[in-house]
């Protein structure tokens, strides 16, 4: 679904928020994926999550800007160049639509309305671009740019709340005819010895480097065992929805 926005966001956060919850007005959140263009021309989608993860909308959007950039699209004032092969078909004008509302139907409107309005004031979202370095740096030092990330993770919220949580990451098992995701337990011995270690601070940077490299050699090959269907979490939901639909005890 395409949305015409009449709002422009300040900046990458607002859209973001945006986007994450409209205004309770704006779109509807049961298409597959809706694309938002604002009044200043820039422009944000929303994908609804039964149909695909993540990096297959994440792909369709790269295909995208990359087409922008080296498809040769636009002449030089601006205007997209004719498809060869294709012929633009006739169409109508948008009509605005008249709804009917009685008071019944009003009252579930004003009540999604302010049900939607009082969730989105209650998110919080910072939007940060990290540009100090990147997965050159990382692929340089010989870690992974995920592995790192996670690891990263570890450390901030260890840092943050003083201890450690079971933490998940979705793993594509698209290697497998209909495959989706398997799930990564981030969370290892190996990456809290090297939280340890930074937030302790009593080893020495070889060591925490050491550490460092250990936990992501850990989480590389986590990884790789759930996208190649050697993961336990989608085989135990599974075992668990067939013992209720069953009626089976789960000791």
């Amino acid at each position: 679904m395409v949305n015409l926005e009449t709002i422009s966001p300040e900046d990458i956060e607002q859209r973001s928020n945006y986007m994450l919850g409209g205004s309770g007005s704006s779109f509807w959140f049961d298409k597959s994926i809706s694309l938002c263009f604002f009044a200043d021309a820039r422009y944000g989608f929303n994908a609804e999550h039964s149909w695909a993860d993540a990096p297959v909308v994440a792909h369709i959007q790269e295909y995208c800007m990359t087409e922008e950039v080296l498809g040769d699209l636009y002449t030089e004032d601006g205007h997209c160049k004719d498809v060869p092969g294709v012929t633009q078909s006739s169409y109508k004008m948008p009509t605005m639509l008249i709804w009917e509302v009685n008071n019944q139907l009003s009252i579930h409107i004003e009540r999604a309305m302010t049900f939607v309005t009082e969730n989105n004031s209650d998110l919080d979202l910072r939007v940060r671009i990290h540009e100090v370095y990147g997965k050159g740096f990382m692929k340089k030092s010989k870690i992974s740019p995920d592995a790192y990330v996670q690891v990263a993770l570890q450390l901030a919220y260890y840092k943050d709340a003083k201890k450690f949580a079971l933490t998940y990451e979705a793993s594509m098992t698209r290697l497998y005819r209909m495959g989706r995701t398997e799930t990564v337990r981030s969370l290892t011995p190996e990456s809290c010895a090297f939280v340890k270690a930074m937030v302790e601070d009593n080893r020495s940077d070889e060591e925490k480097a050491r550490l460092l490299h250990e936990a992501a050699k850990v989480h590389v090959q986590l990884y790789k065992d759930a996208m190649s269907g050697r993961g336990v979490d989608r085989h135990m939901f599974a075992l668990y929805v067939l013992s209720k639909g069953f009626n089976q005890v789960i000791i």
